[in-house]
């Protein structure tokens, strides 16, 4: 099993720790880390699952725990049995002390490390580092029914039966900016994304998908529930409010969560998922307290705080919905040895896709041996010239690399696809480095479009009002042959969002290299900038101010 420590970025995300408390996630990497992702606030109101309204009980049953290989063994019956280390146990393993004897739910089996939910009888919907971080597609494996009943023996509750229990078959849709971008960038941003959809081995049985918002957003203020699998223990229903709805990827609750909730749904009164449970906001969940670790517990929801009780983020549902809506999922895949050149040149893999349809979105699966997989960058090229950067000098050590881009969205499918994998690094060598696989997965269907209100960076705008998606978004004003013109753009060193729907954007600069602000590439979705008037196709370089991002360049749309 790969088990990939990464201590350096997770302390840079994790915030302060004040002595001497000791935190679960200052010891752990975050995809498996059995403590804590934020504080409980209030009291504790993590219930099972038979205490909770019936609309959260048929949520639980379309969720999932997300587990590893190891955490299984082949029982006499036809049916797996999960392992039966406590949530007190696994702490004690990680941390060196137990929970507290005062802890909730100390004693009950926790084999899992994150949460899913079923999107499509053969997707489900996860965090972006739950999957190909910590452990790779070939390694995990999703379980349902993982709860306690009322009525039967507790010790029945790691039985799984087959139809309960699936394999990952293929990571169809992946994004995770910790891992793709620089750290300065990703703690001076708050618009990271990290979401995953996982293809299972064969479609579930007995379970149907969960309904997704489809318009608008949850309101501020509103009832939300998470339905997961807190520390990896079976499935909890817990219950809070949107604390902050100012964030366009995500929103802010005051739910009582903990590692192993990442990946699960949160879901309004009506049980429609909104969101998808993604990361806390710094604080000490568990404290060392003598001999053993205790919950740490807020008042209230405090955002003035330097960390702790700031609340946990949920990643709004709207990047999933492309999934969902494909007409279809079309794969083509090689598996072959390449070598990759030490600072030159690339080692590349050709793809051919024969399907007519447009593409919606596009994932690219990679595997490489490579004593440094941080020195890399690995990009996709059609036989067009058209090529994405997927991942630049990530900032994670692993082996295998899931990227989706929407860089190709409205484009034909079928074509002759090259993938490149090239060392940045020249003479940091030991052994053999080499690409082993590619795999292309393709959406096919229209593509999405953005509802007819919605901004994003590019939109049309005569005002700053009009820029909604953002704080910090602005109007950039501009003349086209006597008519006003604007579009949006938001503040930036070397990294940017992207949005579904539409162009993918990039950090440059428009003040003669006093600032950054994003703004759209020449792109299908805005017609390679004949959509936006008074623009055209402009070459440029990326502004990296005082991040660590690497220089680059792209064609964006600029004024004329």
């Amino acid at each position: 099993m790969r088990h990939l420590v990464l201590l350096t970025l997770l302390l840079a995300l994790a915030g302060g720790c004040a002595e001497p408390a000791l935190s679960g996630k200052d010891l752990l990497p975050d995809g498996v880390d059995p403590g804590g992702k934020t504080d409980i606030y209030g009291s504790d109101d993590r219930r099972e699952v038979f205490d909770a309204e019936a609309v959260y009980q048929r949520v639980a049953q379309s969720t999932a725990l997300v587990a590893t290989s190891s955490d299984f063994y082949i029982g006499g019956n036809g049916h797996v049995w999960l392992e039966g280390t406590t949530y007190s146990e696994k702490i004690q393993g990680s941390l060196g002390a137990p929970l507290c004897s005062t802890e909730r739910f100390a004693d009950q089996p926790a084999p899992g490390y994150c949460s899913a939910f079923l999107l499509a009888p053969d997707l489900v919907a996860t965090a972006g580092h739950c999957v190909n971080i910590s452990y790779l597609c070939d390694e995990l494996r999703f379980v349902f029914g993982f709860q306690y009943d009322r009525s039967a023996h507790e010790s029945d509750v790691g039985d799984v039966p087959p139809d309960n229990f699936y394999r990952c078959a293929s990571v169809v849709g992946h994004v995770y900016d910790k891992d793709a971008v620089s750290v300065d960038a990703v703690t001076s941003s708050e618009y990271w994304s990290d979401w995953a959809i996982v293809q299972l081995d064969r479609p579930v049985v007995g379970r149907t998908a969960l309904p997704l918002r489809r318009t608008g957003q949850v309101a501020g203020g509103g009832k939300v529930s998470a339905v997961g699998y807190p520390g990896g223990i079976p499935a909890k229903v817990t219950a809070g409010r949107v604390v902050d709805n100012s964030h366009s990827l995500y929103f802010n609750t005051d739910m009582d969560i903990y590692g192993g909730n990442s990946g699960g749904v949160v879901v309004n009164p009506d049980g429609v998922a909104e969101g998808i449970v993604i990361r806390g906001t710094g604080g000490n969940s568990f404290t060392r307290q003598g001999a053993c670790f205790a919950s740490d517990v807020c008042t209230a929801y405090d955002p003035n705080r330097a960390s702790g009780c700031t609340g946990n983020h949920v990643m709004r549902i709207d990047p999933v919905l492309q999934f969902v809506d494909s007409e279809r999922i079309v794969k083509a895949e090689l598996s072959q040895s390449v070598p990759i050149p030490d600072g030159q040149g690339s080692a590349t893999l050709q793809l051919t896709l024969d399907d007519p349809g447009q593409i919606r979105f596009l994932t690219l699966n990679t595997s490489v041996s490579h004593w440094s997989p941080k020195d890399l960058e690995i990009s996709l090229e059609r036989e067009t010239g058209h090529s994405a950067v997927l991942f630049h000098a990530p900032t994670l050590q692993k082996s295998s690399f899931s990227g989706t881009t929407d860089e190709f969205a409205g484009e034909p499918a079928a074509g002759t696809w090259t993938v490149h994998i090239r060392d940045l690094n020249p003479g940091n060598v030991i052994g053999s480095q080499e690409m082993n696989f590619a795999q292309l997965v393709v959406g096919i269907g229209d593509p999405v479009s953005p509802p007819p209100a919605a901004k994003f960076i590019g939109s049309d705008c005569l005002t700053d009002a009009a820029c909604t998606f953002g704080p910090d978004a602005r109007c950039l004003l501009y003349d086209d042959a006597g008519t006003p013109r604007g579009m949006c753009v938001l503040p930036c060193e070397g990294a940017c969002p992207d949005r579904a729907g539409f162009a993918t954007t990039f950090c440059t600069s428009v003040d003669g290299g006093l600032s950054g602000v994003c703004v759209p590439k020449a792109h299908a979705a805005n017609a390679y900038c004949t959509e936006l008037p008074g623009t055209a196709q402009t070459g440029v370089n990326r502004y990296v101010g005082s991040s660590s991002s690497a220089a680059a360049n792209a064609s964006v749309c600029l004024p004329l």
